[in-house]
């Protein structure tokens, strides 16, 4: 006889207050990964950066063990209490934000980011065991909406409160220069989400209790089963993705060159574009897949992608009023096309193996999407700069972003109907 697999009860579900918690964790956590887009200008000038150096402290320093340390949790996270899990890898970013905040050359930041990656890394699959082991797929998916909401808030979060801190704390502090100490100011609030995880852990268990399970081994199996349907979308996922972290890393620069704005103002401008625009994306995404009771994300990540595609390609031609709205689109669009995807990779997965599935798919869209975003962004901008070409950064988010759009649109419209849900998920 064969052992009985799932061991989450019918009516499993994690509070609300605790998908809260998460939800801020998460905040915190783009917050402090986010920041260097708005420093980007100070840091650029004070140690006389390239664009493609910027970009690689916001994507490949960043990733280098971000996509280790997920693939790591997720083999072996199944067995470990997730909120313990959650509050090691709160200390360790914070130490590594620290460090990039106090580094005195370009190779210290780059350490800096490095360690900030390993320690957000594990947190992501730690809190999706908690957020996908619920029962209930309606729940899930606006649980896990919620989720990425908080990512799409912290990115505002770090481009408001790092413009109002860059404002505030502009001419230095203790003889650290402003960015400097507008980046160690924001990290304060993670010693208030240290002891919440605390408390968290002894007040809301997780779905299920901790067990061992195939780990990656068994996602990799369940991708064997359906190769085109999991490669596919984890192609739109990196695409969708990097449609979000070319324009969220380089916009507020954006604003900045183009338009004349100081960085602090530039900060602001684009905080509040993503304040309201990205969690709307990401909210959408949550409600129309619970309402689409067992249907695939393909019809909305293609939505979603055309939109972003067609904002990203008229920058470049933009006046200021315009060029706003069109970030605002593609800001909106980008999180709905995002979100979409990893809600329909966690209902194309059975229970058990979510959370490894969760970890994989991540540490593939992670090396797509957030190490190439920013970079190939910054690469892009530094060539058209060589050759003279007057907006060059425009230009390079609209190549960047918008070729990443087209990508995840020709995927949903080619492969989308293979990205079915599991059939514990479908209605009857």
């Amino acid at each position: 006889m064969r052992p009985a697999a799932p061991r989450q009860a019918a009516d499993a579900r994690l509070p609300w207050a605790a998908v809260a918690l998460l939800c801020a964790v998460q905040f915190a956590a783009y917050v402090d990964r986010a920041l260097p887009a708005v420093t980007a200008p100070l840091i650029r000038d004070e140690l006389g950066l390239s664009d493609a150096q910027i970009g690689g402290l916001q994507g490949p320093a960043f990733v280098a063990l971000y996509v280790i340390g997920l693939l790591a949790a997720g083999h072996w996270a199944r067995a470990a209490n997730p909120w313990r899990l959650s509050l090691a890898c709160l200390t360790i970013w914070t130490l590594g934000a620290a460090i990039f905040a106090l580094a005195p050359n370009y190779g210290g930041m780059v350490v800096g980011r490095v360690l900030l990656g390993a320690g957000q890394a594990v947190f992501v699959p730690a809190a999706l065991m908690l957020i996908a082991g619920q029962a209930e797929p309606g729940r899930r998916a606006r649980g896990l909406s919620l989720f990425t909401t908080g990512s799409a808030a912290g990115r505002s979060g770090a481009l408001l409160l790092g413009g109002a801190a860059l404002v505030w704390l502009g001419a230095g502090v203790a003889g650290l220069e402003g960015w400097r100490a507008a980046s160690l100011a924001l990290m304060a609030p993670n010693l208030i989400l240290a002891a919440l995880l605390v408390r968290a852990g002894t007040t809301a268990p997780p779905p299920y209790p901790p067990e061992r399970h195939g780990g990656l081994g068994a996602a990799l199996g369940v991708v064997a089963r359906r190769p085109l349907a999991y490669l596919s979308i984890a192609a739109a996922g990196g695409a969708c993705v990097f449609v979000v972290q070319a324009a969220g890393a380089w916009a507020p620069s954006l604003l900045h060159r183009a338009f004349d704005l100081d960085p602090g103002a530039s900060a602001l401008v684009f905080g509040l574009i993503v304040l309201v625009f990205a969690p709307l994306g990401h909210l959408s995404a949550g409600w129309l897949m619970a309402a689409a009771r067992g249907g695939g994300p393909a019809p909305f990540v293609a939505g979603a992608a055309a939109v972003a595609a067609a904002c990203a390609a008229f920058l470049p031609v933009a006046d200021r009023i315009e060029a706003l709205f069109l970030i605002a689109g593609l800001t909106a669009a980008g999180g709905t096309a995002a979100a979409s995807v990893l809600i329909g990779v966690q209902a194309m997965t059975a229970a058990p193996q979510r959370p490894a599935m969760g970890a994989l798919f991540l540490a593939v869209i992670s090396v797509a999407g957030v190490a190439g975003g920013p970079w190939l962004t910054g690469l892009l901008s530094d060539l058209r700069a060589a050759s003279g070409a007057g907006a060059g950064l425009a230009e390079a988010i609209a190549a960047a972003a918008g070729g990443a759009g087209v990508v995840a649109l020709a995927l949903a419209v080619a492969s989308g109907r293979l990205w079915r849900p599991a059939l514990s998920e479908t209605p009857a």
